[in-house]
């Protein structure tokens, strides 16, 4: 971002150095400004042009969008949206409030025709079986989760087929409808222990996370609790020496680390106590401030968020000693907070494309997104998923880390929003004038 864009905010940055006080409070406002600074202008403009006006949603990558196979996503769809409220654009409002109708009718309406006899949502470009043969648990719960919200924020919240959790029996008394870690309890404990949480905790992690809302619609049909069953299997797991999920002789890194991310969610969510909790922050503070080289995007995002996810659990779920052990905690983090966040401004930079948006990857490119093809190998270029852990998610994250997210100075305004919709509109006109005139 400009730097003297930066000092529009000027009243905005001094509140923050007031609220975290004295030198430091200055300390961490110069610091913010250079993490800014990596930001670039031209990445609203970029982000915008990959709507698609045929479908009604945003495509992952321009080389996704100019290549034939390829087509928009849910997942790419919703991050346009959360980008707008958390950069502020939406001027802090929720984004369904400030989107057209004429855009929210197009966006539900694209997800609503996503949607399977199963319940599951299934994108055309790769089909359901390829879900099915490649074993994306992970992307197919997701996409359940982005497009029943949209659906449920832009229109009625009616879908086109009943949702899954209600498991529907054969003739010869069979589940065909229902995968098979929801067709009994045995069934999911089996898949708990096949996870191999303490070798693949990042993965096994993940798929917890998007499987949350699974659990709650099979839950009723199951007769059980399957959130609790799950936290209650992520308590045993904890590794008590370090905090993470990863077994301890493999270190304290990224990977390890990024177990904490994935579950200090559910905890919250389901507002339990995490294990460890101390051990944990301050193992992810070591993560911050390593020379480890970063394997993605999110290895930058992922610390602070978990740093943030965790002190508002010590605040919020472990009683009295939490809240005074995270009033303890919060000047240390304030003192290391200005060396952390310039190391993250350091590491992020690399993945700033030529396009104006940022990567997931290093190498410029991602052509897979939790398994399933968005992109075209070798082609250097911003990702919508990559954009958005690189820029919104790590600056918010910083805030939330900092207990600071109310006083958070925007990254963008509603002057860009209001840019971002007219090309946006630009674009559906064109279209339909153009296919009006074939």
């Amino acid at each position: 971002m400009d730097r003297n864009k930066l000092e529009n905010f000027k009243e905005k940055w001094n509140i923050i150095a007031e609220k975290i006080g004295g030198e430091q409070g200055e300390k961490i406002v110069s610091a913010l400004k250079e993490l800014y600074a990596v930001y670039d202008d031209r990445m609203v403009e970029w982000m915008a042009s990959l709507y698609d006006p045929e479908c009604g949603a945003w495509y992952h990558s321009r080389s996704g969008q100019m290549t034939e196979g390829f087509g928009p996503d849910a997942e790419s769809t919703i991050e346009v949206f959360g980008f707008w409220q958390a950069t502020g654009m939406t001027g802090g409002k929720p984004y369904e409030q400030v989107a057209p109708e004429w855009l929210k009718k197009r966006v539900a309406k694209f997800c609503y025709e996503l949607q399977d006899e199963d319940g599951y949502f299934y994108h055309p470009q790769w089909g359901k079986q390829y879900y099915i043969d490649h074993k994306l648990m992970s992307r197919r719960s997701r996409d359940g989760d982005w497009c029943r919200h949209l659906i449920r924020v832009f229109s009625d919240g009616k879908f086109k087929y009943p949702l899954p959790g209600a498991p529907k029996a054969s003739a010869d008394g069979k589940k065909p409808d229902v995968p098979p870690q929801w067709q009994s309890i045995e069934n999911y404990m089996a898949h708990l222990e096949e996870l191999d949480i303490k070798n693949k905790s990042y993965w096994a992690c993940n798929l917890l996370l998007a499987e949350a809302s699974e659990r709650n619609m099979y839950s009723e049909a199951l007769g059980v609790d399957l959130q609790k069953i799950t936290l209650d299997f992520l308590d045993k797991n904890n590794s008590p020496e370090t905090g993470f999920w990863q077994k301890p002789e493999d270190g304290i890194n990224y990977y390890s680390m990024n177990s904490l991310h994935k579950c200090s969610r559910l905890y919250n969510a389901n507002k339990r106590p995490i294990p460890n909790v101390e051990l944990g922050i301050r193992n992810t503070m070591k993560v911050i401030m390593s020379d480890e080289p970063t394997g993605g995007a999110v290895d930058v995002y992922n610390p602070w968020h978990v740093i943030g996810d965790c002190m508002y659990n010590l605040r919020n779920f472990h009683g009295d000693e939490g809240k005074a052990l995270a009033e303890k905690l919060l000047p240390e983090i304030y003192a290391w907070a200005p060396d952390a966040i310039i190391k993250s401004a350091e590491k992020i930079v690399v993945y700033k494309m030529p396009d104006g948006g940022m990567s997931y990857l290093k190498k410029g490119w991602c052509d897979r997104s939790q398994g399933a093809p968005v992109a075209v190998p070798g082609s250097r270029e911003g990702d919508i998923n990559g954009n958005c852990c690189a820029s919104s998610a790590v600056v918010t994250s910083v805030y939330h880390a900092l207990n600071i997210s109310q006083y958070m100075v925007p990254m963008f305004t509603e002057e860009d929003l209001e840019t971002f919709l007219n090309i946006v509109e630009k674009r559906e006109r064109d279209y339909f004038a153009e296919k009006a005139g074939e």
